[in-house]
């Protein structure tokens, strides 16, 4: 029975640490405690410190003098040396620390307080809306990475410093000065595998925060999802219950079915209105140039407003105040280089270019990308009719008005961000941020109208369009004193768009079908831009050109006082300029301007120890209307336990620049126009939500259930008109858009369960929500669904990491979205609007990353499979007018306008 046998040495082994351990626990049992004394006595400190030393052997350094000074009561029972001193030193107003087995007695100090800054230890950039803490106080560095704390006794605290990608840093504050600063400096979470760096594990991604609705996005860990050409911000954004994430396509956020118009994305302060490249397929912000992101899904505070949606902070990357370093990468789309380097000693210089090549190459993703976002399908039933180079393939089938094809368009994109950070005092931060994105198409689109394999007649339309995005930024924040800090931004962001467009029919043949109608109503009603604008048949060419420029310059003085622990205050003042100009692409709106002035102010206060309250007042002034728009904000959470905490906000919002949505094309095709006072309204929301979170190790679950209502959105709905003279047959001209004013009222809930370990993260949200419009002259005023009304989504997440390999997948279901059939009027001003469901979206992407080393620098690979499974997702209707032979009438047909099936995208990334 070999199983009975004992290890001899392992036992002696056993037994000698055994013996060790017992005669430690025994001295130390014997040596902490202090017998008790025969009856009470008053000594001087000095007297009783030496007698401790003399009888059980404890060395103290201390102030021999001082001490003879203090007497102390001394009623000693049986007491651990540790529960004497504190019952008998700190009474007198003393304490203790234990470095090396040394009592170190010190004269406690008073309550105090000090002020500290966040920042990269490796880089020296400082980090926005770190969480910090020390004892029962919870604070968030602003946008400098500054802090204050007021009346902490400071030889016994200890302070915790969280930010999201970074390492938490805890910090003894006893020998801090009252009148110095305290910099922290915080470790990205990175670990070293056989010579190999690789990102931690613990990648959190996302942090739900403990205000409803806000929540912190980390850009540099959204790497290893799956996308359409590099780590892309806006669609990362989508991965949030309560945004819109079933379209791969599609940049813009729909918040909790609002439209995209109705969030202000900031960067460094300035507006961005061209948020995408590629007609929505990429974000135009570059995520190699991003710090740090903040969305507010709803319910914001009074600091933050001129939307009535949400609010989407985004802060540029200051540079590398160490050393000079920078980024490389190239995928399917576009090159991408980022670098920075230390100036003037206190500051540094960052810039980050990126640029495709699709205009000198186009590779495969860069061609399905395309045709999937032309707004036209392939034709199933087609014949060459001597295309040359120049004007494409010409392509037919066998109805009429839906035939349209062209050759690859001339297409590029590019965007510059750069940003000048000096730190000029000691509390003196000034930044200068710069932005410039711009896509340019040059194009040829033929179009084919025929009836069977009869030509009617052939239409060549040339295309030259140009349009982006460019803002300026200066901020000067300022830590003042302990007490007052104030940061001022300066603002300038321009939008552009220039279009030109000429036509020309090639070549006509009559047939027995045109010969039976009117020739000028045929042609006109096929064509593209203006279906009314042809007066000849046979022998016509039309030039058009446009231009649309928006200006936004802002300037925003904001200032923070920290009264006491329990009380701030924040008030500021706005200024908002805005300028629209318009040449041939608004009919009636050549140009115009408004001003936006107001004021706000902000009371946060913890009444006690688990509560947290925040409420508040903006006020604005709109020149155009010639009205104040009062904005009275709450915020409200409450910590049931140290780890469930239960939230609440609402607030209301006005929007003076509104957007004209046109519901049957692409959204980039509306346009800004600003609010007056009789024709177009400002945009105005009441919002609420309330919700629970529970965040505890590596688990979060976060529910929130929000309602919210809107008016003063404007649509752009298709028309069939009706000649109002009544004649039904060719008279009818074609399809026109008109305007119409919304309302509606949304409510949801949106619910988040993620898990955070050392090798696998992932997550489930899930998003039920409903939302109904009423538009003005439409059905009489009756409820219809919303055109962003999608009932269900479910997104499921998980990343996996294998040494040197990370792999993610990400699953995604959507409801189907509303559609909008075309009206029949009688007078263009009243109708009925009949709304039918598009199918379910669904698809599974999936993402490999491997890190790996060239020299010193760091580098990985990313492959990425779209749409594993091939779905063919519908993402809206496109409505076109069409001609029936048998009834001779015109009417119209619907083309699916579908998002991009099976895609692989390729990514190269090396760090220097």
């Amino acid at each position: 029975m070999s199983y009975w046998k004992i290890d001899t040495k392992l036992f002696l082994r056993i037994a000698f640490y055994g013996l060790f351990y017992f005669i430690s626990f025994r001295g130390i049992s014997q040596d902490n405690y202090i017998k008790p004394q025969a009856k009470e006595s008053r000594e001087n400190l000095h007297a009783v410190l030496t007698r401790l030393e003399d009888e059980y052997g404890y060395k103290f350094a201390y102030d021999h003098k001082l001490a003879k000074e203090i007497f102390i009561e001394t009623d000693v029972h049986t007491y651990n040396i540790q529960d004497y001193l504190e019952q008998t030193l700190m009474v007198a107003g003393f304490n203790f620390q234990i470095i090396d087995g040394i009592y170190m007695i010190h004269k406690k100090k008073s309550h105090d307080s000090f002020s500290g800054i966040v920042k990269d230890s490796e880089y020296g950039e400082t980090l926005p809306n770190a969480l910090v803490s020390l004892n029962n106080q919870v604070t968030i560095t602003n946008t400098d990475g500054w802090f204050t704390f007021d009346n902490v006794p400071v030889d016994s605290s200890w302070l915790s410093v969280q930010h999201i990608g970074y390492k938490e840093k805890s910090v003894f504050v006893g020998s801090i000065k009252s009148d110095s600063i305290l910099e922290i400096g915080l470790e990205t979470k990175t670990e070293i595998l056989n010579g190999v760096t690789v990102f931690d594990s613990h990648q959190p991604y996302f942090k739900i925060n403990k205000q409803a609705g806000h929540a912190s996005i980390d850009p540099n860990k959204l790497d290893n999802l799956s996308n359409l050409g590099e780590n892309d911000i806006m669609r990362n954004l989508q991965m949030l219950p309560g945004i819109l994430s079933t379209d791969e396509t599609s940049s813009g956020l729909l918040v909790r079915a609002s439209p995209s118009s109705q969030n202000l994305i900031r960067l460094d302060g300035f507006a961005i209105y061209q948020q995408d490249h590629i007609y929505g397929t990429l974000s135009s912000l570059n995520a190699n140039a991003i710090k740090d992101i903040q969305i507010h899904k709803g319910a914001f505070d009074a600091r933050l407003g001129g939307r009535a949606s949400s609010i989407i902070d985004i802060f540029g990357k200051s540079g590398n105040k160490t050393r000079p370093s920078g980024t490389f990468s190239i995928n399917m789309l576009n090159a991408n280089l980022a670098a920075s380097a230390p100036v003037f000693k206190t500051g540094s210089v960052f810039f980050a270019v990126r640029r495709s090549y699709t205009d000198v190459m186009q590779t495969p993703l860069f061609k399905k990308i395309i045709n999937n976002v032309s707004g036209f399908h392939p034709i199933n039933e087609s014949v060459e009719l001597g295309g040359n180079s120049e004007t494409g393939v010409i392509l037919v089938s066998t109805h009429y008005g839906n035939d349209v094809n062209s050759t690859s368009p001339v297409y590029h994109f590019s965007d510059v961000y750069s940003k000048l950070n000096l730190l000029s005092t000691e509390k003196d931060i000034v930044s200068f941020s710069f932005y410039h994105g711009k896509d340019q198409k040059k194009a040829n689109y033929t179009i084919a109208q025929i009836d069977g394999y009869e030509i009617a007649y052939v239409e060549k339309q040339t295309t030259k369009d140009q349009w982006g995005n460019s803002g300026t930024g200066v901020r000067w924040g300022r830590y003042w004193n302990k007490k007052f800090f104030s940061n001022t931004v300066i603002g300038v962001s321009r939008l552009f768009k220039d279009y030109s467009n000429s036509f020309s029919v090639q070549q006509s043949v009559q047939t027995d079908l045109i010969e039976s109608v009117n020739s000028n109503d045929l042609l006109s009603s096929f064509s593209i831009d203006d279906l009314n604008a042809y007066s000849a048949y046979n022998a016509y060419n039309v030039e058009n050109s446009g231009k649309y420029g928006l200006v936004d310059f802002s300037i925003q003085y904001d200032n923070e006082v920290k009264m006491n622990n329990k009380n701030s205050l924040e008030f500021g003042a706005f200024n908002s300029v805005y300028k629209i100009d318009s040449t041939n692409l608004i009919e009636g709106y050549k140009s115009s301007n408004a001003l936006v002035s107001g004021i706000y102010v902000q009371h946060t206060f913890h009444p006690m120890l688990r509560w947290k309250i925040v409420y508040g007042l903006r006020n604005s002034y709109y020149d155009r209307t010639g009205k104040f728009y009062p904005e009275p904000r709450l915020s409200v959470s409450y910590d049931i336990f140290e780890d469930l905490t239960v939230k609440g906000a609402l607030g209301k919002y006005h929007q003076f620049l509104n957007y004209v949505e046109p519901l049957d094309r692409n959204p980039s095709d509306g346009y800004w126009i600003l609010a007056e006072k009789n024709n177009v309204p400002t945009v105005n929301s009441e919002q609420f939500s309330i919700g629970l979170t529970y965040q505890k190790n590596n688990y979060t679950i976060d529910v929130e259930v929000y309602k919210k209502n809107t008016s003063g959105s404007i649509f752009s709905l298709p028309y069939n008109l009706v000649d109002v003279e009544g004649d039904n047959s060719l008279n009818l001209r074609t399809l026109r858009n008109f305007y119409h004013m919304a309302s509606g009222e949304t409510a949801g809930v949106d619910v988040l369960i993620k898990s955070t370990g050392k090798k696998h993260t992932g997550w489930i949200s899930y998003s039920l929500s409903k939302s109904n419009s009423i538009f003005d002259g439409i059905n009489n005023g009756k409820e219809l669904k919303s055109p962003f009304d999608q009932r269900h989504e479910i997104n499921i997440f998980n990343a996996i990491k294998m040494g040197h390999w990370e792999t993610s997948s990400t699953w995604v279901f959507g409801s189907g979205l509303p559609y909008y059939k075309p009206l029949v009027l009688d007078d263009q001003t009243t109708g009925e609007l009949i709304s039918s469901k598009l199918a379910p979206m669904h698809r599974l992407d999936i993402s490999f990353l491997y890190h790996f080393k060239i020299g010193r620098s760091k580098s990985k690979i990313g492959l990425s499979f779209i749409n594993v499974y091939n779905q063919k997702n519908v993402k809206r209707k496109q409505v076109f007018p069409s001609f029936d032979p048998d009834t001779g009438k015109l009417g119209f047909d619907f083309i699916d306008i579908e998002a991009m099936g099976f895609a692989t995208s390729i990514k190269w990334q090396i760090d220097f």
